[in-house]
Parts: C-alpha cells; structure tokens; sequence
C-alpha cells in the first residue's frame, strides 16, 4: 500500500473515533518526517524528498474536509489538546526548552522576591487599626533641621491640641534593664512611654491596663508593661504577674498590663515604663521625645500640621527662652518610617523590572526563532486545511503554557529567595521580618507570566495568520521575515544589561569605598557588649559605687587568658549608640561648639588602637576627686584652636540632658584622631572624652581586645561579671567586626543584589545575541554556501556574520549608555565616593559588555566559516 493510502486510512481513523484527546495536525507532521525520513534513507536529496511529500499531503482533498470539521470542535474541548502538544513539542527540544524555563524562572522569582519586600515595607499599610490617621509629630528648627519633642512641649500640645483623637510619647532610646524573675537576671529592652501610647497605635492590652495621667508623675509610681513574648518566657504566662512586683535594676515594680506582640516602630521594647519628666523650665530645650499622634476622624494631616504650627507659635511667645526659633509640624507615620530606606529598595524594584524586560525579550526572541523554524510545519497544516486561527492558537497556547510553568516554578524560587532577604538583608528596614509572599505579590508574578506569555507568544502567532507561511512549501527552507524584530529585542536586551552593569559598577565601586574607609580604629579581635547596671544598686548620688564597680571590673576580664586590654565606652562607635541629647562646648574665649560627649575608662584608645595626637590619653590618676581633664578628638582641635595646641586649655561642657544643667568644667590634657561614629558614610563629628572616674554611668559598652578569635573568651567573661555581681545581666557578645559590618549591610544588600541581577543581565544578552546569530547563520546557510562557493573567504565570512551581532551590540550600547547617565541622578543619593557618571565605570561596563558580546557573536561566526558549500547546496 502506498504511503498516502496509508496516512489517509489513519487520518480517517483520527476524524471517525472524534478523539479529540488526539492531535490531529501533530499525527500529520509525523507522517511527514517519516516519509521524508525514508526518502532520503532511499537516495534522495532531503530538499526534494521534503517538497515531494509535501506535494502528495497535499493532495488529500477528501481529508481536508474532515480536518476543518475536527478543527470546529469547541476551543475549549480542545485546549488540552492544545496543551499537550506544546508539550510534546517542547519536550523535543529540551535546549529550548530548559533556556527558555530558566529565564522564566529567574526573572518571575526575583521580581516575586524583591516586589513582596517593596510591597511589604513600603505599599503595605501599617499594621494599626486605621492606620492613615497615624501621624509623626516632629520639631522644626527655624534653619530647617528636624528634632525630637520636649517634654513641656508635648505636654502643652496634648493639652491644647483639637486635631488628635491621641497624641503619645516615647523616650529616643531603649535602654537595657536587668529583669530578675525566677532564674537568672535577664537584660531586656525597654522604652519609656506616656499614657495613651497603645491606645494610640490601636493596640488593646492582652491583660491588665496602660499607663495612666497620674503614672506619669515626676517620681510617680514605679509600673511596668510587659510583652507578651518576655511575659511568656520569664512567667510562663501566668496571669496573676499583673499587679505583682517584679525587680527591675534593683527596683520593685509593678505590672500594670500585657500588651500582645505588635509592630514597634521606635525599634525593639520588652519592657515599657512611664514617662516621667522632671517638670523644670530647662526641660523645655532638651528636644528627645518621638511623638505619635492618631487624628481625629474628620481632620486631615493638613490640618493637624496648621495647629501644630499655631500652637508652637503660642509657645514662642510665651516660653521665649527655651521655643524661640521652634516649630512643630506633622507627617504621614507611614512616610516617615521608610524615608530613610525608600530610594534604595526603589532602585531594587527599578532593577528588578530591568530583569523582567531581559526576561521578556530574551524568551520572545526564542519564541520568534523557535516559531521561525516551524514555518514549513504550518504550511502542511494549511495545506491540510488547518485554519491559521487554530495556528495561531496554538502558539499562544504554548507561548503561555512555558510562562505558566515558569512562573510556578519562579514563584517557588521567589520564596526561597525571600527568606534568603530576612535572613541576609539590611536589619535597618523595617517590618522586613514580617515580610511575606502574599497574594499580591502572586498576582504580580502571575500577571507578569501571563501579560509576558501573551506578548512572545503575539508576534509568532500573527506570522502563523499571514498568507505567505505557505511559501515555505515551495523551497523548504525557513523564512527570513522576523528578523528585524528579532534584532530590536537583542539590542533592547543589551542596552538593559549595560545599564545594570554599569549600575552595578557604581554600588560595587561605592561599597569598596565606603569599605576602605578608615574608622579610626582597629576593628580585628575585639569583644563587645553593654553593660545596664541597677541604678538602685549604684546610683547613689556620688557616683562612687558606679565608678568603684567599672574600675573592679576591669582587673577580673583583664584575668581571662588571651584578654590583652579591657575598657569601657559610654557609646561605642557605629554602634547606633549616641548622645541622648544635643551637647554644647564652650571654649576660655567664650565661643561654643555643640559636641558629642563620650564617658571613657583609661585604656579606651589602646583597646580601640585610636592614634594619639598630642598630649596624654585618660589614666587611672583621672578620679573623682582628681581635677577635671577632657580629651578631644582633631576635628574639634581644628575647629576650635587651629593651629594652637590646645594642651591646657579650659572647657566648659554642658549636660543639657539633665534637669538641672550641670557646667562640667575640664582641663584638655590630649587630643586623638578622629572616629567615624555614626557611619562611615558621615565624616566624624565633633567629640570630647571625658574619665569614667569622673563621670560615671549606668550604661557602658564594654570592649576587650583579645590574642585570638575574641569569641573565645565570650564564656570567661559571662563568668567574670557574674562574679563581682550575681545580679548584672550580660547582654549579647559581638565582634566589632559585626559592629562594623552591621553599618555597611544596606549598600552591601544593594550592591550584592544588583551586581547579581548585572550577570544574569549579561548571560541574557549573550544568549541573545548567540541565539540571533546561530539562528541567521541556519537561515544564510544556502546564501554562505554560494558565497564561498563563488570565492568568498572564510574571514569575510566571520566578518559577515560578525558584522551584524556587533552592529546589535553597538546599537544596544548606545541606547543603554544614554539611559544610564538619564539614570544618574537616582543613584547619586545612594552611592558614596564616586559620581554618578563616574568615567571609569561606564568604560568598565562597556569593556566588559563587549568582552561578553565578542564571544558570544564569534561562536555561531565561527561555525558559520565551517559551512560546506557543496554540502550546504545539496542540502537546498
């Protein structure tokens, strides 16, 4: 029987039994390549084997009927037959298939990754009750700086203020206490708060109450709040703490509530006390408190800002002394919480879309030279009577089915990645640990999927409707219409990866600076924690007891083996620590400095490797009842002396945080080098060191430099306080290493990830520019084979083929050039050390581009000078 009677029989067979579970036009193909598979197992030349049996299949006019009426069967019927011919389809090709897959998934995953943290921190609201009505109350200096509330402020403004259904306070800091329950002393977080603090944010007490107008009195009672997690751990839950005496710092207090576990935007709190602020005139200028507010359900945050202003005008007139030049002014809580992180996850999300664009031009480019060499099967499938509707269809069938599968897939890939962001990522942006995949991030990813699988899908399906697909069976060889697009989307795909290469460039570049800069210490082998002692124990007015326990201490860690030096720090370095409050230095001429002031033991600059200047560091003569000496730091020398030494000279230094201002009064006896203290970012400020023996604290942070790994002697040194006192609790022990590092981990995160999205960038646009090259190389195979056949060399054919990856190449270049500098000014908010249109690095990325676009253009150039002429022309 003759191969068409055959084909006719089981064609019949398909259209008779009405499996539509069968693939009709599939069955057809492979009828096709069996019989041209025999042909050319006979002798024949594939072309002719190919255009024969084409020409007797389409002779099957009795099957073409049967064909139309098979394709009428309702589209939904047919959608998995559709479907899983896409997937024979694919799983035939398993390059393709696997490069198309992993673009999907990388591109869906981490957009779903980094949306879910950009929709979580900034686009997710609050998690108040109503929280649109949250504002953040703040101090305005007449120059334009922003400060916290006084207390006597604050006060007057909850008192007059018509705007605020709520208006609450809480300290700037969160000091350590010592919580001693049933076991061990424990140091726990606290921060105090006025009344009406939860009531404000929304939160209702688990147990109990908040605190009162009357907790709130200048040595009013001693109450405490606990959190649910602490109550649990330390209490196990137990209801009848409320209204129990607990010790705190050596003091007895009583719980008065339980407050479940809620977000905290002041930062971490364990323990909450009343605000009690000693009612002095002075307190007016001490500007620390973070003021929260709940509007009222008719008043606008406009409205509220205009009582502010009003109100602090009031005050400028009638407490001239201390709120002159003061204002008051109100902001979204929201807003405010994220200012700080908002341009860089902005830029992420900026980045991230890139990718998404990569992602979408990589995949349409493999779609269109997937569809590309598929014309000669669509021209069967017409000749049989297939509707270019139904082709069509098909295409977008399987364009969508590969953006569905990835897009699971990278969903699946966009968890894992964002657990890998809570874990690694930037302790600094808040709410991040409470950030999840939710179902807005799902509909981004599947909206991504699909918009994406529609748009590669569009282009090859409306090849599939033009009339000239059929012009394939009258040469059997591939079309070259496309090709234009084709190379639009491989210089879209450049231009995009050179602009995160080049922004890559910037934030590697920015870090390794910000890296290099130079603390002002040695951050190698040094242990570190903070010390909260009892005030009941120690505070005793002299500040004996104080400095007797520091001066002990050190002697019993200076035992440990491997410790070499022990010291202490009121507030150490890039710890996040600071003054509670602006501090004025007055120089013998009468000019003033605002300064910041650190309480230091004797070995400090030793311990920290700070580089004496002039003069003498703090020593162990530098008592209580010794005269008064201050060492201060070359910024402050500069500033204030020039070039005169200034050993000997007398500073008066004001304690503007107490009650009642104290004019600390001090001989400088040594001057050191700076310190970055707050960031590396922010050149040191000025700073004045002042003995622990004369000025004692609650609070220090203890460093001890060690032989080795400083974590070693982490055990020892637990043991060692816990031996000159039972009751002193130690809290976490870190490196300074950690310290550092801590500061740099937002532009590490940023630098990181974009440098991550920059190679995946690059690996997209060398696949495209290969897969475009490879592709025209099997369309100009014929054309390349006349070439050498006429007397071409085999170098003007690289050139040939090189020609047009590097014209794409240069072309995307070009483009993305441009953007990038359009693009500069985003970054220059966000990068330290370098410009934003930094030379070297825009030459860098374009080295590096075309380093990447060489190699992958010499490839398919390269194999296209292997091409056989003669084979090549049997071929056709």
């Amino acid at each position: 029987m003759r191969w068409i009677d055959v084909a006719r029989h089981r064609l019949r067979s398909f259209v008779r039994s009405a499996q539509v579970d069968q693939d009709l036009d599939d069955e057809l193909r492979f009828l096709l390549e069996e019989q041209v598979a025999e042909r050319v197992a006979r002798g024949e030349p594939p072309g002719e084997a190919r255009r024969s049996a084409m020409l007797e299949l389409g002779g099957l006019e009795q099957v073409k009927e049967e064909c139309r009426d098979v394709d009428r069967i309702g589209w939904i019927a047919s959608v998995g037959s559709d479907l899983r011919f896409g997937a024979r389809t694919f799983a035939r090709r398993p390059g393709l298939t696997v490069a198309m897959l992993a673009v999907w998934i990388f591109g869906v995953g981490s957009t779903t990754a980094i949306f879910s943290v950009v929709n979580g921190v900034l686009l997710t609201p609050l998690p108040y009750p109503q929280p649109d009505r949250l504002v953040r109350v703040f101090g305005v200096w007449e120059h334009g700086s922003r400060e916290g509330i006084s207390p006597p402020d604050f006060s007057d403004y909850r008192d007059r203020a018509r705007t605020f259904e709520h208006l609450a306070a809480a300290g700037n800091s969160t000091p350590l206490l010592n919580l001693t329950a049933a076991g061990e002393p424990e140091q726990v977080p606290s921060r105090a708060i006025t009344s009406g603090f939860f009531a404000t944010l929304g939160v209702k007490p688990l147990l109990g109450r908040e605190f009162l107008l009357e907790d709130e009195a200048w040595k009013g009672p001693r109450s405490a709040i606990l959190t649910d997690g602490l109550w649990q751990r330390q209490f196990g839950g137990d209801p009848a703490v409320v209204g129990r005496a607990v010790r705190i710092n050596g003091l007895s207090y009583t719980v008065v509530g339980i407050v479940p576990a809620f977000f905290n935007f002041l930062g971490a709190a364990e323990v909450f006390t009343p605000l009690q602020s000693n009612p002095v005139p002075a307190m007016r200028g001490i500007r620390t408190l973070s003021v929260v507010g709940r509007l009222k359900e008719t008043v606008t945050i406009q409205q509220a800002d205009s009582e502010l202003t009003a109100l602090a005008e009031a005050l400028q007139l009638q407490q001239a002394t201390w709120d002159r030049g003061w204002s008051a002014a109100a902001a979204p809580l929201a807003t405010e919480l994220v200012k700080a992180v908002r341009p860089g996850l902005v830029m992420l999300l900026v980045a991230v879309a890139f990718v998404a664009l990569l992602m979408a031009t990589n995949v349409a480019g493999l779609m269109l030279s997937h569809a590309a060499s598929r014309q000669t099967e669509f021209a069967v499938r017409l000749s049989l009577g297939a509707s270019r509707s139904r082709i069509a269809r098909q295409l977008m069938t399987e364009s969508l089915l590969v953006a569905l599968g990835g897009a699971a897939m990278g969903s699946a890939l966009g968890v894992g990645a964002l657990q890998l962001i809570k874990q690694f990522g930037p302790p600094a942006i808040p709410r991040l640990a409470s950030v999840g995949i939710d179902s807005r991030a799902l509909s981004v990813a599947l909206m991504i999927a699909v918009s994406t699988g529609i748009l590669c899908g569009l282009e090859p399906a409306w090849r599939a409707a033009r009339g000239e697909l059929t012009d394939a069976m009258k040469s059997g060889r591939t079309p070259r219409h496309g090709s234009a697009l084709r190379d639009f989307l491989v210089l879209a795909q450049v231009a995009l990866s050179l602009m995160l290469v080049i922004g890559a460039g910037l934030f590697a570049r920015s870090l390794a600076r910000l890296e290099g800069v130079d603390p002002g210490f040695d951050r190698t082998h040094v242990l570190t924690t903070r010390l909260a002692l009892s005030s009941a124990k120690f505070n005793d007015g002299t500040g004996v007891g104080l400095s007797a326990f520091w001066r002990d201490l050190v002697p019993r860690l200076e035992e440990i083996p491997g410790v070499l030096h022990v010291a202490m720090v009121s507030e150490l370095p890039l710890s996040g620590l600071n003054n509670p409050s602006p501090r004025v230095a007055t120089t013998a001429d009468g000019r003033s400095f605002v300064i910041d002031l650190r309480s230091v033991s004797p070995n400090y600059a030793a311990v920290m490797a700070i580089r004496l200047r002039e003069g003498r560091f703090i020593n162990g003569d530098d008592r209580q009842r010794a005269p008064r000496v201050a060492v201060i730091n070359e910024r402050f020398r500069r500033e204030a002396f020039g070039d005169r030494n200034p050993i000997g000279e007398h500073m008066t230094f004001n304690f503007q945080e107490r009650a009642e201002p104290d004019n600390y009064q001090a001989t400088i006896v040594g001057v050191i080098g700076d310190v970055h203290h707050s960031s590396l970012a922010l050149p040191p400020v000025r700073e004045a060191y002042l003995p622990v023996g004369q000025s004692p604290l609650l609070n220090y942070d203890v460093v001890v430099r060690t032989a080795a790994d400083p974590l070693s002697v982490a055990a020892s040194f637990r043991q060692a306080v816990s031996a000159l006192d039972r009751d002193q609790s130690v809290g976490p022990l870190r490196t300074l290493d950690d310290v550092v590092d801590r500061g740099l981990a937002q532009p590490r995160f940023r630098s990181y990830v974009l440098s991550l999205f920059a190679f995946v960038a690059l690996l997209l646009a060398a696949a495209g520019l290969y897969g475009l090259l490879s592709f025209a190389v099997t369309q100009r195979s014929r054309e390349i084979g006349i070439r050498m056949a006429v007397g071409a060399s085999r170098s003007q054919i690289l050139a040939l083929i090189l020609q047009r990856g590097l014209v794409v190449t240069a072309g995307g270049g070009l483009v993305g050039l441009v953007a990038a500098f359009g693009l500069s000014r985003v970054a220059s908010t966000l990068i330290f050390g370098i410009s934003a249109t930094d030379a070297a690095t825009y030459f860098g990325g374009i080295v590096i581009l075309s380093v990447v676009a060489l190699i992958a253009c010499w490839v398919p150039a390269h194999r296209a000078m292997q091409v056989d002429p003669v084979g090549a022309l049997k071929a056709e």
